[in-house]
């Protein structure tokens, strides 16, 4: 009988035991003090001390019931030398947490010092500067330093992005831990004999403003707390998931069509390119990195992103370069992959590939079909001409002078422009030095000629002719 009591007892035990496990496990589940994706801001909260931190993600209204400083900050003094603070703020999480990979973990500090601080303090060892420290399982993931003035209230900002080791968080194990340290020393000299010198720290937790004791000091709102980008809780980790990867699916899409699309580059020179535009869909709860890759004619230069991450039921748009060489012609096929080779941060052994198919159109576009393209053809659209040598908007070979901007017609064919030819009629006449020439030949010719003709025609009397009265008589005669 004494063995059946005793054997009673353990199982009354045992299942009071194992009830008391399930109690809690549910209880812990509907802790509102646990994180969630609509429950994202942890609080932070401590003793009078600046000791005994711990935080959670429900802002309830705390007091010294639940082990935070009623007046709503805690408090280091001292009135010479140095003070120093080292508290953590530790949750133990009941849940499993995911953390969406590169989004901003962001927290929020507010203090006030007084005192010298950094290199200030006296001393051969300066005084630690604020110091922040984010803890997965005890073991830093990320930390950070920052400088203050120690001469009143500041409200220091930390902003770092979600790391692949930060993605997962396993319940009764990956416990949260901010850690805070900093240090003021209070100032010395003779000044201090007649004002207080002390230096002085003070933490402001998370409080409702309406309990804060501000008869010391006060700042209304000052909640330190961090926000976490919580993509989902208490659900099955990738790591621990069997079916996990081959869940993990994904589309790509080229050129907004399914399995790849069609481009042209239609120009040459220097900007002789295209563009290739993708979009990778991940239609999972699952954050995803996708390894890109591009195969195909590899004469032409391509550049295009080696990753990508596309966060859960969301999309990532990408684009791939291109750059034909000018004797390149015809069509190239490329290929555009993504491998999903991380899931949530972690290796995935079963990557799958997906694949877009790109036909690449090198079009020559000659409009004018003289076999010139028409980034090259100074005249596009006339068949005959395809160059302007000398740019002066007539084709060379319509321009009897394509070397020579300011000609361009050669009508009498004497192998002088136009514009230059005095007679441009006349092969014989091209300068006009050649006409001035003629004609003043021509003017000293006449000039002679009318010189012998006066001459001729006209002789002086002779000398020895003599007057006499009533004129000459019938013997009279010239003097030859």
């Amino acid at each position: 009988m004494r063995l059946v009591s005793k054997s009673l007892i353990l199982v009354l035990l045992m299942l009071t035991s194992t009830l008391s496990i399930i109690n809690a496990e549910t209880t812990s589940r509907n802790d509102n003090h646990q994180p969630t994706v609509n429950n994202t801001t942890y609080w932070l909260f401590g003793g009078e001390e600046i000791d005994n931190g711990h935080g959670h993600f429900f802002f309830d209204g705390n007091n010294s019931d639940n082990g935070s400083s009623p007046k709503g900050y805690g408090q280091k003094q001292a009135e010479n030398g140095r003070i120093s603070i080292n508290i953590s703020f530790e949750l133990f999480l009941s849940k499993n947490m995911v953390l969406e990979i590169g989004e901003v973990i962001r927290a929020t500090f507010f203090i006030e010092s007084w005192g010298l601080t950094g290199s200030d303090c006296t001393g051969d060892t300066p005084c630690k500067h604020f110091t922040a420290t984010f803890k997965k399982a005890g073991l830093p993931v990320a930390s950070d330093t920052f400088i203050t003035g120690g001469s009143g209230q500041e409200t220091i900002t930390w902003e770092f992005p979600v790391a692949e080791n930060m993605t997962e968080w396993k319940k009764n194990q990956d416990n949260i831990e901010i850690q805070v340290e900093y240090e003021v020393e209070a100032y010395q000299g003779i000044e201090c004999s007649f004002s207080d010198c002390s230096a002085e720290i003070y933490f402001f937790y998370t409080h409702p403003d309406q309990n804060r004791d501000n008869s010391v000091t006060d700042c209304d709102g000052c909640n330190s707390n961090i926000i976490f980008p919580i993509l989902e809780t208490d659900q099955p980790l990738p790591s621990d998931d069997v079916d996990f990867f081959q869940a993990a699916a994904f589309s790509i899409i080229c050129n907004n069509k399914t399995g790849g699309g069609i481009i042209s580059i239609n120009t040459v020179g220097e900007n002789r390119t295209g563009i290739i535009k993708c979009t990778i869909y991940n239609p999972t709860i699952y954050i995803q990195n996708f390894e890109i890759g591009v195969g195909g004619n590899f004469e032409l230069v391509f550049s295009a992103p080696s990753s990508l991450f596309v966060s859960s039921n969301n999309n990532t748009e990408f684009e791939v370069f291109l750059k034909a060489g000018d004797g390149q012609r015809g069509t190239s096929e490329y290929i555009i992959y993504g491998k999903n080779k991380l899931v949530n941060g972690t290796d995935n052994p079963n990557f799958v590939t997906k694949t877009a198919t790109v036909f690449v159109f090198l079009d020559s576009n000659d409009l004018d079909g003289d076999g010139v393209t028409d980034d090259l053809d100074v005249f596009p659209q006339d068949p005959t001409e395809t160059h302007d040598d000398d740019n002066d908007g007539v084709g060379n070979n319509s321009d009897a002078f394509p070397q020579d901007p300011t000609e361009t017609k050669d009508t009498d064919g004497d192998g002088v422009g136009d514009n230059s030819d005095a007679d441009p009629r006349n092969p014989k006449i091209s300068k006009i030095d050649n006409v001035t020439n003629t004609a003043l030949y021509i003017l000293s010719g006449a000039i002679v000629l009318l010189a012998v003709v006066i001459i001729v025609t006209r002789r002086k009397p002779p000398k020895n002719v003599h007057d006499y009265p009533g004129g000459l008589n019938e013997n009279s005669v010239w003097d030859e």
